[in-house]
């Protein structure tokens, strides 16, 4: 920001529809989206364009196709498809409209590297395999901010394979390292109130008192 609107920059945080508290258990929503609350679980989300949506969908479809060893899959296509539900290790759906549930449940989220995406992601404490759109320069940024943060790791879509992603999926679910990285912002991202530090903001500038909890 340019130095004569820094004085006036507040962070607030993310704004969230639910806090990871309000939500329940991650092993409760494992058990109610039908999946093994002992087994850790990948929230493969696609978003974008109708276009980008296709393609990451039917890649994601095709590699996941067969039940992955050691982890178990819920591919959300972002609307596009007829899917809905499923069996076994790999459920796949259309829409997916308690995003936020799933986003506790999970153990890791493979999606693209939008910035709403990985602060959702983050203020969960989960931690993030990016597929950036090579297109899009903001997204490749978004992807390696969160690389050096030491929360993510960034695959190139040019190099998607059923062996690379299965091998990077297993190797993220074991960093451990990783895993407490992504669960202490999402701890630090827990003390901001987001939606709450708008409202008061809004109504200071109208000459209003807030009264909220």
């Amino acid at each position: 920001a340019p130095p004569a609107l820094k004085r006036k920059i507040r962070y607030v945080g993310p704004l969230l529809p639910f806090k990871p508290e309000e939500i329940g258990s991650q092993e409760e929503l494992k058990k109610q989206f039908g999946f093994n609350p002992d087994e850790p679980l990948v929230y493969a989300s696609v978003s974008g364009p109708y276009h980008e949506r296709w393609w990451l969908g039917s890649k994601l479809l095709k590699l996941f196709s067969n039940p992955p060893e050691g982890f178990q899959v819920a591919l959300s296509l972002g609307g596009y498809g007829d899917f809905e539900g499923g069996g076994g290790k790999v459920k796949v759906y259309s829409w997916l409209p308690d995003r936020f549930k799933m986003l506790k449940a999970c153990d890791l989220v493979l999606s693209r590297s939008s910035h709403g995406t990985i602060t959702q992601a983050l203020a969960y404490g989960k931690p993030l395999l990016l597929i950036p759109t090579q297109e899009q320069t903001e997204q490749i940024f978004n992807a390696r901010k969160a690389v050096r943060l030491g929360v993510a790791k960034a695959l190139d879509p040019r190099y998607l394979s059923k062996e690379k992603l299965h091998s990077l999926i297993v190797e993220m679910l074991g960093d451990e390292a990783c895993k407490r990285r992504a669960e202490r912002i999402g701890r630090e991202a827990g003390k901001l109130r987001g939606v709450e530090a708008v409202v008061e903001e809004a109504l200071s500038l109208l000459g209003l008192h807030p009264n909220l909890p």
